[in-house]
């Protein structure tokens, strides 16, 4: 019996071995299934890595325009005395509600472009920089950053000057862009030489400096651009070649586009919270989605040589060709799923 007792036993031993084998390879199985499914889980499905993508079909090209005269209520009519004024190096431009402002460094000039009607006028107003910049308001109102006057003056649609920002108590150290944030109802003016911004109320009048302020690992170098989205302040640092996300109250929240923007020419945000950076130094236009780099677009593939400024009116994008001598306009759409790159 002694004999019998262990050759009952192995056989039990070896069932109970493999049970538990068996247990822990279903176990590693388990495992492995549920580990696929969280990552699964994460990993955003196709549909949703084109969230953001878009495309930029032609819309026109406006090369210049029959130019017209100011009637009532501001609108461009037709006049049959002037000529036809061809643009030849638009710097920039600024559109909002069917109205394009162009500033042109060969024309010396700055005009106004009716879409409705393709026709432009001289503002006899405006006063004209080198390093001028454009910015049309929702009362329609056009601020014009003048760095070298370091000012920026409100301009009617007409043309008329309205008002000067930067006088009085404060004064600008040079004003290099300047941004209308509908959502807070304020004036901003990015001030270069101070690295500061400064903030007016709709009408121009109440100001106050809004500090830009960072931590030990980022803050703001210099300032060329700036742009309003919904949830943050933009504001393009030449020096770190980036871009930085700011707060309404001047706090650094962020810091985007590090290593993949290095001379940015122009840049805006669309209603959807897409930021828009046109880049010279590759010659691409660079969409950012939640921060990210979502898509880049070669200036070839868009029509365009270079850029000088790039502006969103609701679904259009608006950029100034100075090689080229035009104004290239193109339409924001949704890029469907199985739509190749532009």
């Amino acid at each position: 019996m002694s004999d019998e007792r262990p050759r009952r036993v192995l056989p039990r031993t070896i069932a109970s071995w493999l049970l538990l084998a068996g247990a822990a390879v279903m176990g590693m199985a388990c495992s492995g299934i549920i580990e696929e499914a969280r990552r699964s889980s994460l990993e955003p499905a196709p549909s949703a890595r084109l969230a953001g993508a878009v495309s930029l079909p032609s819309a026109f090209t406006v090369q210049g325009a029959r130019q017209g005269a100011i009637g009532g209520a501001g609108v461009v009519v037709p006049s049959g005395v002037l000529p036809f004024v061809r643009f030849t190096r638009p710097t920039a431009v600024s559109a909002r509600g069917g109205d394009l402002y162009v500033a042109d460094a060969v024309l010396a000039g700055v005009y106004r472009y009716d879409f409705a009607t393709t026709l432009a006028v001289r503002l006899t107003g405006v006063p004209y920089q080198p390093d001028i910049q454009l910015k049309v308001l929702a009362d329609r109102t056009l601020l014009v950053v003048d760095g070298v006057g370091r000012r920026v003056v409100r301009v009617a649609p007409d043309g008329r000057p309205v008002q000067d920002l930067g006088g009085g108590p404060i004064e600008l150290g040079r004003p290099v862009d300047v941004a209308g944030d509908d959502g807070r109802g304020r004036i901003l003016i990015a001030d270069g030489l101070l690295r500061q911004i400064l903030e007016y109320n709709p009408a121009g009048r109440g100001w106050r400096i809004v500090p830009l302020r960072g931590d030990d690992t980022i803050q703001v170098t210099s300032i060329s651009a700036i742009a309003v989205g919904s949830r943050a302040l933009y504001v393009a640092d030449p020096a770190c070649r980036c871009v930085l996300m700011v707060a309404a109250d001047g706090r650094i929240v962020g810091r985007i586009g590090a290593g993949e923007v290095d001379q940015v020419a122009g840049m805006d945000v669309d209603p959807a919270g897409r930021l828009f950076v046109a880049d010279n130094g590759d010659r691409m236009l660079k969409l950012f989605v939640d921060g990210r780099l979502t898509q880049s677009f070669t200036y070839r593939s868009l029509g365009v040589s270079e850029v000088g400024d790039l502006e969103v009116d609701d679904t259009l994008l608006v950029m100034s060709d100075p090689a080229a001598g035009v104004v290239e306009v193109r339409r924001i759409a949704p890029r469907r799923a199985g739509q190749g790159a532009q």
